[in-house]
């Protein structure tokens, strides 16, 4: 980016405005670029952004040579439901609207590994709903995906498509206030930019987003995880109803066994801070190593011995 500086002499100043989304969604910044007739100018070369890549490093941004003359304007399409009591308030860093983001001419869309879970995956000790979230309509996994990818691309420069090494957990507010499990499934169904594959309480899941559709939560790190929306009591009913389901994600999806365990806080200010992921990873050992079975959730029952045989 070049920053203009104009030396204090009458001139005529002819500005333009192209307006691009900002980090707060459904407002714009405006990039000005200034010229002065007759007048000298001081160049100043600015350092460009950084992002995040999978690999955990700052990797430099190139900047843009030529700006993007064409306006985005990415404001609601629908009302938007207040946030909940007790629901920690949602700073939203992902579109509320993809279909109007295109991803670049070259770009071609490579899938994603992630296997879905369905009824049939999840044990019956647990009960299991789908909600599809409403920001679905009209789309299927490619166009989401795609439109995705041209957001964090012209956001941040990101080039690595939907493809989790890992998952993101987050708890939905005050443990003392916050509502139960279908108040938040209705509010995240309704509320634009705020997508998670996954709502968990005790002995409940709600799928709202299938696992090979990015959900957002993270900002620029949504193409990296997929998302548990987690209810704040966190008994131990509620993290060994979360491990039993990432120990199903992870059987299904080979590549995420032992996959860290991120939470929300680590990309926004944001709570969580009450999550304990050993704890959690400790029930997701419990069902992978058979001490406690996944179609009961209760400990193993081990066959007794046989009885030694009389001597004769």
């Amino acid at each position: 980016m070049i920053v203009i500086h104009k030396l204090p002499v009458h001139t005529v100043l002819i500005t333009t405005a192209i307006a691009l989304p900002s980090f707060v969604l459904g407002s714009s910044v405006a990039i000005v670029a200034s010229s002065a007739f007759n007048s000298p100018v001081i160049l100043e070369t600015v350092a460009p952004p950084h992002s995040e890549h999978a690999d955990g490093k700052l990797t430099v941004i190139k900047p843009t040579e030529v700006p993007v003359v064409e306006v985005v304007v990415d404001e609601p399409i629908r009302p938007q439901p207040p946030t909940p009591p007790g629901v920690e308030a949602f700073v939203a860093d992902a579109p509320n609207n993809i279909s109007i983001y295109t991803p670049p001419a070259d770009f071609v869309y490579n899938g994603t590994r992630m296997v879905n879970v369905s009824s049939a995956d999840i044990p019956s000790w647990i009960s299991f709903d789908v909600n599809n979230d409403n920001e679905q309509s009209g789309e299927d996994e490619v166009s989401w995906n795609s439109s995705l990818y041209a957001f964090y691309n012209n956001k941040f420069g990101q080039t690595y498509q939907y493809d989790p090494i890992e998952v993101h957990a987050h708890w939905w507010g005050d443990p003392a206030t916050s509502p139960d499990h279908d108040s938040i499934v209705n509010y995240i169904d309704n509320r634009d930019a705020l997508t998670v594959n996954f709502v968990v309480s005790a002995n409940r899941v709600t799928s709202m987003m299938p696992l090979s559709w990015m959900a957002t939560t993270t900002g620029y790190r949504n193409p990296w995880a997929w998302k548990m929306e987690i209810d704040p009591r966190l008994s131990d009913d509620i993290y060994k109803t979360v491990g039993a389901l990432m120990y199903v994600v992870e059987l299904k999806n080979g590549q995420l066994q032992n996959e860290p365990i991120r939470l929300h806080k680590e990309f926004y200010p944001t709570g969580c801070s009450e999550i304990d992921v050993v704890y959690l990873r400790s029930w997701v050992n419990k069902f992978a190593s058979g001490e406690y079975d996944i179609n009961t959730g209760e400990p193993s029952v081990e066959a007794p011995s046989p009885s030694p045989s009389p001597s004769p």
